[in-house]
């Protein structure tokens, strides 16, 4: 999966901001003297000490931040969503709206490569492993 960070620091607002295209994970100490904020696109998510994944591919209609530790404020130039260790929240980039979504127990795969299913289909299963690996399975009737 191709991702890009830029890094850049404003000292005049005492911020750390990382432009993010793709998929990362960040795992920030809070720091009430210097904020922290991932820009995927205009939207922003600004970090409250914690540890954080955001999805922000260019062809994708959503943005996803999944909080795994801590706070983040996840916002634009209009409207907000606070989420919690445990909650994930969806920025629709078509309709410009935030809302929340249940996380999956694999959420993190792309970093872990550890992968917990139970129920799946053998489809939901394989779409899940071909995100992760450069192989790609491939089902046949």
């Amino acid at each position: 999966n191709q991702s890009t960070l830029a890094y850049t620091y404003r000292k005049s607002a005492a911020e750390h901001i990382v432009t993010l295209q793709g998929e990362a994970y960040f795992t920030i100490k809070h720091d009430a003297d210097k904020n922290f904020v991932v820009d995927a696109g205009g939207v922003l998510i600004k970090d409250i000490g914690t540890a954080f994944n955001v999805k922000a591919y260019a062809g994708s209609s959503t943005i996803d931040v999944w909080v795994r530790e801590g706070r983040v404020l996840f916002y634009n130039a209009t409207d907000s969503v606070w989420l919690a260790a445990g909650e994930k929240g969806v920025y629709d980039k078509i309709k410009k709206e935030f809302s929340s979504a249940h996380t999956t127990a694999n959420e993190l795969a792309y970093k872990t490569r550890v992968f917990t299913f139970s129920n799946a289909s053998l489809h939901t299963i394989v779409r899940e492993l071909n995100a992760v690996y450069a192989k790609q399975i491939i089902l046949s009737d």
